[in-house]
């Protein structure tokens, strides 16, 4: 799973001008937060995603547009 918008909330800690730099690349207008991508997580390691393999899930708020 690729969840660069959420990851990038980690990096701009203290940081508002990064913070807003991060923000306005992100489709969403918002960073990322861990939330966002828990169901994801769950799903694929539930039995109802074990069909889904060789796959690369973008969650990243519409980043990789």
């Amino acid at each position: 799973m690729a969840a660069a918008s959420a990851a990038a909330r980690l990096k701009v800690g203290g940081r508002p001008q990064l913070a807003a730099q991060q923000t306005a690349r992100v489709a969403l207008g918002r960073l990322g937060e861990a939330d966002d991508v828990v169901s994801i997580i769950a799903f694929l390691a539930s039995a109802e995603g074990r069909w889904v393999t060789g796959q690369v899930i973008d969650a990243s708020g519409g980043t990789a547009l």
